[in-house]
């Protein structure tokens, strides 16, 4: 598993974004954004050299900076089915945390977790 963390997916709207329609769209749109650059970047990504990179732009070209760190884990069980990540399809991304997706013929939410 790796991290990517793009700075412009931590805006400080975030936690208003249901209150105000306009930091919604921003949002959104920044996200969707950095997800597009992400997605020209699969080729070249380094799944296996570390657990999380930073998305940056250098010179007007994106680029990942790879680091180690810690990812803790949940220490009490689950209170869900676990469902393998790779048994699931993604049908819609809502936020950076949040997806809905399909498995074994039912629909869900696919919260990220760092399990």
């Amino acid at each position: 598993m790796l991290i990517i963390h793009a700075s412009t997916l931590v805006s400080p709207e975030y936690t208003h974004f249901t209150e105000d329609p306009a930091a919604y769209k921003k949002i959104l749109t920044e996200f969707n954004f950095d997800l597009e650059k992400i997605q020209t970047l699969l080729n070249t990504i380094d799944f296996r050299r570390c657990n999380w990179a930073y998305l940056v732009t250098r010179n007007g070209n994106y680029g990942l900076v790879y680091k180690r760190k810690v990812i803790y884990r949940i220490s009490c069980p689950t209170w869900a089915l676990f469902v393998d990540e790779e048994d699931i399809t993604i049908t819609k991304w809502i936020t950076c945390e949040d997806r809905q997706g399909l498995w074994n013929g039912q629909e869900g939410e696919v919260p990220c977790l760092s399990i």
